[in-house]
């Protein structure tokens, strides 16, 4: 059964979700002719990680409910924490309406289980969710912390390989309150994780790495962090990860005033979020084609219809707000706000800009 366990684990370190599926569904049979409890919470927690990736995401919802009904009849409380973290990684991807305070909800369960018992290394994981959560939320001053004592548990536990995430997300929290990043720490960190070999924590510092050049202007390294993330999506195209890289090929396109190409990646990011039903993933959609077609009208004087235009910015907003995604809703007002400017309605632009600063007083001017 141990074996069952373990290679299931290096297949989710290899991003390897199809074999994930397979070996928890035989470790899961085991478990059931065992009767073995534990060994069933671990295969339904590893078949719901498969189903996640493989963009089945109401379905792994479906196996690590089952896996947190048996933890919870069991009455163990490091079971029941790890499905409460998975349960958060779930309901964040399938992205519907009050996601990310659900997502929150499950998180800081997790995080209080992890620390009546004590068990640092595993409190540092459930931390780092919280933190990404809490950034998405536009908590970022909270995010900040909490990836700071995530880092710090890691360090006093000697799991060094796992402080890259932390860092991933600790400083682009702390970008969003304002305080520059040098991305010598996160190019560091990469390189550490390349050699580890974690997919996952790659290309969560590939992300970092692309939202810190884009934000701060620094343009050197960006197209090869996004041709290296390509090349990861081409070989590891699961959902989440795939939806990830077509917003931040729309956001480094954007930068390089490549309208058309980032165009292009910001409707299949929204033609993702429709057949998957994902709300956080159309949001996005919205925002950046809407984005775009502002710099369009800008930039190259391009005349659009600015009544699609202005639906698209107020159906973003919505989205953002009703998922429970402050910061990009924030963001997306500052982004409409510039639009209203350009079509003549500076009044409306300044309530929105006003808006954007009482929901997310650290988001950035720029």
């Amino acid at each position: 059964m141990q074996i069952l366990q373990s290679l299931g684990k290096l297949t989710q370190i290899n991003a390897d979700f199809d074999k994930t599926q397979q070996v928890a569904t035989r470790q899961l049979n085991v478990a059931f002719m065992l009767k073995n409890k534990v060994f069933s919470i671990d295969a339904f927690l590893k078949q719901a990680t498969a189903l996640r990736y493989q963009g089945q995401t109401l379905d792994a919802q479906s196996k690590t409910l089952l896996a947190l009904q048996l933890a919870e009849k069991d009455d163990d409380p490091m079971r029941i924490a790890d499905a409460n973290d998975n349960l958060a990684l779930d309901i964040l991807n399938i992205g519907a309406k009050g996601a990310i305070v659900e997502a929150m909800r499950y998180s800081e369960l997790a995080v209080e289980n992890r620390r009546k018992l004590e068990n640092l290394p595993k409190l540092a994981d459930s931390l780092v969710i919280l933190a990404q959560i809490a950034r998405q939320r536009g908590y970022v001053k909270r995010a900040s912390l909490v990836a700071n004592e995530a880092i710090n548990a890691y360090k006093a536990t000697g799991k060094w390989t796992k402080i890259p995430s932390a860092i991933a997300v600790f400083t682009q929290a702390r970008y969003a309150m304002g305080f520059e990043q040098q991305l010598h720490t996160l190019q560091k960190n990469y390189e550490l994780v390349s050699q580890t070999g974690v997919i996952s924590q790659q290309i969560e510092l590939l992300e970092a790495l692309i939202n810190l050049s884009i934000e701060q202007d620094l343009p050197q390294n960006l197209s090869q962090y996004l041709l290296t993330l390509a090349k990861f999506i081409e070989k590891y195209p699961w959902t989440p990860w795939n939806a990830k890289y077509l917003l931040l090929r729309a956001k480094t396109l954007i930068a390089k005033q490549r309208y058309a190409k980032a165009k292009q990646s910001a409707q299949a990011l929204f033609s993702l979020g429709k057949s998957h039903n994902n709300l956080l993933m159309i949001a996005y959609g919205f925002q950046q084609v809407a984005h775009i077609d502002t710099q369009l009208q800008m930039k190259q004087n391009e005349e659009l219809p600015t009544e699609k235009i202005d639906k698209a910015f107020r159906t973003s907003v919505a989205l953002f707000d009703a998922i429970g995604c402050w910061h990009e809703s924030a963001k997306t007002e500052r982004y409409y706000a510039e639009f209203l400017d350009i079509n003549g309605n500076s009044t409306l632009a300044e309530k929105k800009r006003y808006h954007a600063d009482q929901v997310d007083p650290h988001l950035h001017q720029s």
